[in-house]
């Protein structure tokens, strides 16, 4: 189904837009709205890879399961942990690999990631601070290439790279989400590829002059507005997840 009123608002206000501005401000949003847009695909890109899968079934299929699926299942949960305190079942019962990874602690994964021989939960918060100090790393070293003139900035310059290129490393050694296997297409040479992809993106953004920063950081906080006091509440998703 067509977004009727959703098209019409949106052409409504991109003819507003283009009668009232310039149209290299125009084109100057459009890229950095785009720009930003592929670096947060790259971000989730990695999180995804190395986050460990929740709704798959040993065939490596996801599993898309209805509202009242999940109800039953989670009743079904809870009446199996209820029998096991009251004293039935196992006496020592197996415990899951997300259970057993209590000796895999985040500083343990953080010095030494081959350690660990799958994707926990514990993997994936390691994997997500590594993509965000790499992404940070990005950032000043692209800031530095961009505005730098000096050859005094020499050296941060070469620290940024280090971080970028040793938090790469350290991810590709973290175990990846099993069950994937079977996916139509998979992102190829992660976390290289989406790394390489956030640099570029926000090396191409950092180009763009402050006037179209700031126009960019109002329509993100407006947006950011709308979507927690509006979005998030009346989210279909978010409804169906409560039952």
């Amino acid at each position: 189904q067509t977004p009727f009123r959703a098209t019409l608002c949106a052409g409504f206000l991109a003819g507003t837009m283009a009668s009232l501005f310039e149209l290299k401000n125009l084109v100057d949003m459009m890229s950095i709205g785009t720009l930003m847009a592929y670096t947060i695909v790259a971000v989730a890109v990695i999180i995804l890879r190395y986050r460990p899968n929740e709704d798959v079934d040993p065939g490596g299929e996801y599993l898309a399961l209805s509202a009242k699926q999940k109800l039953l299942e989670d009743q079904s949960e809870s009446e199996e942990d209820l029998f096991h305190s009251s004293g039935g079942g196992d006496e020592n019962p197996v415990l899951s690999p997300a259970e057993d990874d209590g000796k895999h602690t985040f500083w343990r994964l953080m010095l030494c990631p081959w350690k660990s021989c799958e994707a926990t939960e514990t993997s994936g918060l390691v994997a997500n601070v590594l993509t965000l100090s790499s992404s940070t790393a990005s950032f000043m070293l692209a800031l530095i290439l961009i505005h730098s003139d000096s050859s005094n900035l020499a050296a941060p310059a070469l620290i940024f790279l280090s971080i970028f290129v040793l938090c790469i490393i350290w991810t590709w050694m973290l175990p990846a989400a099993s069950g994937q296997s079977k996916l139509a297409f998979k992102v190829p040479l992660v976390p290289l590829l989406p790394n390489l992809s956030i640099f570029i993106n926000l090396y191409l953004m950092l180009k763009l002059s402050m006037a179209t920063w700031v126009r960019f950081s109002v329509w993100m906080s407006l947006g950011g507005l709308i979507y927690a006091f509006y979005g998030w509440s009346h989210s279909i998703e978010e409804k169906r997840n409560r039952f």
